[in-house]
């Protein structure tokens, strides 16, 4: 009766957690950013202090892995041409 009640539940939980689409197609790549664009690379500590310079500008930035394993700060398409001109070069 008990192993009865198990198989019930773990039957109902996977119907009630399944997902509501099937995925489709690839997953996104690590160049596939959508609306943010690359503008620098580099260590964990060099991108948290372009991100604080960005962000006393207003300018709103994000990392995320780059496909050389560091990590890559990226800003909004329309934010590029002004965050590259706050940044010095690398």
């Amino acid at each position: 009766m008990a192993l009865g009640a198990i198989v019930v539940l773990v039957l109902a939980l996977r119907w009630v957690f399944r997902p509501s689409m099937p995925r489709r197609g690839l997953p996104p790549t690590i160049g596939d950013r959508g609306l943010l664009k690359a503008i620098s690379t580099g260590t964990p500590l060099e991108m948290a202090a372009r991100r604080a310079v960005l962000s006393d500008a207003g300018i709103r930035s994000t990392t995320g892995p780059a496909p050389d394993g560091s990590l890559e700060l990226l800003v909004f398409t329309e934010d590029v041409e002004r965050a590259r001109s706050l940044l010095p070069p690398v």
